[in-house]
């Protein structure tokens, strides 16, 4: 089995065994992560397909500072960020005036909320509800929370400010914590609406 030096070796010298090598290594994952940002499964694999190209050309610049997954998904996160940018304009222009403004919860709204720390939630389901994020929360909650970039980062590729990126991102927080928040509920009444049943 290759490993990950030669792996990198071989696809500078464009060996194509080499490339499968790296290409089966690293495509699921970074399937799911174009995913997480453009929330369609064909435009992701498209995306992926793409960046592998750009990879293989790209790759004798790569100088072996770093992690070398963290590269690539760099450039997956880049190529998906371009894409909706290209795609989807409109979340680019400012959403602070969307008729759903989850910042306008109530109080008790929001405490009630916060339940949801305590509760156990799939991994399908916590994905489900980023999912349901309008894009622009979305994809600065992926970027910050799961790929870990700064507020700078993301004003910088976003073309916004920073504190635009913190507003958005407590949002998104916000909105996920009330979406798994209705979850939990269902799910709760699911499983009373059971117990009532086996009495």
């Amino acid at each position: 089995m290759l490993t990950e030096e030669d792996i990198i070796k071989g696809c500078k010298q464009y060996n194509k065994a080499a490339q499968m090598a790296l290409y089966k290594k690293h495509a699921g994952k970074m399937n799911a992560l174009c995913y997480r940002y453009v929330n369609s499964y064909d435009d992701a694999k498209d995306i992926v397909q793409e960046c592998f190209v750009k990879i293989f050309d790209s790759i004798k610049n790569y100088k072996g500072e770093g992690s070398f997954e963290g590269w690539i998904r760099r450039i997956i996160v880049n190529a998906s960020i371009d894409y909706l940018k290209k795609k989807k304009k409109h979340i680019f222009v400012s959403i602070e005036h969307a008729e759903y403004d989850p910042l306008n919860t109530s109080d008790h709204e929001e405490k009630e909320a916060y339940t949801i720390e305590n509760a156990e939630f799939t991994k399908e389901e916590l994905q489900d509800a980023i999912n349901q994020l309008p894009e622009m929360y979305r994809l600065i909650f992926n970027m910050h929370c799961i790929e870990n970039y700064s507020h700078k980062e993301i004003a910088e590729s976003l073309a916004i400010k920073e504190d635009t990126s913190r507003s958005r991102l407590r949002r998104a927080r916000i909105a996920l914590r009330d979406y798994l928040h209705d979850v939990m509920k269902t799910k709760m009444k699911f499983d009373l609406s059971n117990g009532m049943n086996t009495l």
